[in-house]
């Protein structure tokens, strides 16, 4: 019994502070992912003062020292309808998005007051221009 115990121990914490299997995720890489991001935005000139839509506003706070806010649960325009309400310029669309989202990740033009500024193999960045 004390031998499973320690066998499990080493393949829960393999998992979830290693990285080890399906998710490929160490403990650390979501601070290290929101460092990538944040020198994304940095590469294109966006200010420490705008507000930025993500999935994780704390971690995302935490990792850059940027404000944000998080993507609500719903579609385009309840995003556009939350940016415009607390000010966010930028959004941050992660591949673990809102399913509302899918339209947007899936096709990225279709949405014009979203400008595709910078993409990765799991995240895009866009403006979001709310002006007539």
């Amino acid at each position: 019994l004390i031998c499973f115990a320690i066998v499990l121990s080493v393949f829960i914490f393999g998992q979830r502070v290693l990285g080890w299997g399906d998710s490929g995720q160490s403990w650390d890489g979501g601070i290290e992912y929101h460092h990538s991001l944040n020198g994304a935005l940095e590469a294109l000139g966006v200010s420490y003062q705008d507000i930025v839509m993500v999935n994780n506003p704390p971690g995302f706070h935490i990792a850059s020292g940027r404000p944000s806010i998080v993507i609500p649960d719903g579609d385009v325009s309840t995003l556009l309808s939350v940016a415009e309400s607390y000010g966010a310029s930028y959004v941050i669309l992660e591949s673990n998005h809102p399913q509302g989202l899918n339209g947007l990740y899936q096709s990225l033009d279709e949405y014009p007051p979203l400008q595709l500024l910078w993409s990765d193999e799991y995240s895009y960045i866009f403006a979001i221009n709310l002006q007539p």
